[in-house]
């Protein structure tokens, strides 16, 4: 039944069956192409313990969830109700705290699910979408660390730079699977500049003090404008705020240097407040295909975060 779920969410499941504690490993994919991760599914099945609010709980040894949210690749465990018939899932990484699992006494702890963790169609695509932006948030938070590495050891500009090259990387490819760079013109999509001239224009209705004021920049334009597209795509679920203000920058940069017109435009209605007004590239960075430039190319200077 499980796997019946994914394969209609368009993932592929295997069963494992030399396993040590997962059931199935899945491969999900989007626009036909394969993700960079695969997901671990532990399957269970019990009757569940009404609850009085309405809800079921269950008993679960600690070292099976400790095993979880420690796991590298994104772990779900689904639970199979045999009494109702109904599939419940929880991740553990987002309840539990592997270090309050290693100092906490208990040999058993007590799930608490509710018709909301019902797995079906629409359950198993956000948890997907939500495995996808952690994967790169994941990956972003590695250079973010080797970056810092580098600088606190003194490493050498040289490696500095290739790290923030590869950091940007990450975010434009994030970009390309969400659809804000489109896949093979390498432009942002018309629905992003839609939403951030929108955001634009209701911030200078609205708040027109606080623009004035230099309160509301273009930053935060182009990054709330972020958020809103990124939770339409995502099933609901955002984006992680490292990707949030490193994308925010590049984004910007991005639109800034491709589409000085949409720049321009919005520029005129919120103040920029200093941001990119010194980061601009000089020339468009090379890229692989005749003709374009991508600030996500490997001459573009380091992103900050934060606003100024």
């Amino acid at each position: 039944m499980v796997s019946a779920v994914l394969d209609r969410a368009g993932a592929l499941t295997e069963t494992i069956k030399n396993d040590y504690g997962e059931d199935l490993l899945v491969q999900t994919q989007l626009r036909n192409v394969a993700d960079k991760f695969h997901i671990l599914i532990q399957v269970k099945g019990t009757t569940l313990k009404a609850r009085k609010d309405g809800g079921y709980s269950f008993s679960i040894d600690k070292l099976h969830v400790r095993r979880w949210t420690s796991h590298l690749q994104p772990v779900l465990v689904c639970i199979y109700d045999q009494k109702s018939e109904k599939i419940f899932a929880f991740y553990p990484r987002a309840m539990f705290s592997p270090l309050e699992l290693i100092l906490s006494n208990r040999k058993y702890l007590t799930i608490r699910l509710n018709n909301e963790d019902i797995f079906n169609d629409d359950t198993a695509l956000k948890f997907m979408w939500r495995c996808r932006t952690e994967y790169f948030s994941n990956m972003l938070a590695c250079y973010e660390n080797m970056l810092d590495y580098s600088v606190a050891y003194g490493m050498g500009k040289q490696r500095e730079e290739k790290l923030v090259r590869e950091a940007r990387f990450v975010i434009f490819e994030f970009f390309r699977d969400m659809g804000i760079i489109e896949y093979g013109k390498d432009e942002v999509a018309p629905e992003v500049k839609k939403m951030i001239a929108n955001v634009a224009n209701n911030f200078t209705k609205l708040h027109p003090e606080d623009v004035e004021k230099g309160e509301i920049t273009l930053r935060e334009v182009f990054m709330l404008a972020l958020v809103a597209y990124s939770t339409s795509i995502t099933e609901g679920n955002g984006i992680p705020h490292n990707l949030l203000e490193r994308g925010t920058d590049l984004l910007g940069e991005y639109i800034k240097v491709v589409d000085r017109v949409s720049w321009n435009q919005t520029k005129d209605l919120v103040p920029t407040g200093g941001w990119l007004e010194d980061e601009a590239p000089k020339s468009k960075p090379h890229s692989s295909k005749k003709g374009k430039g991508s600030p996500a190319g490997m001459d573009a200077q380091p992103v900050r975060t934060g606003r100024r």
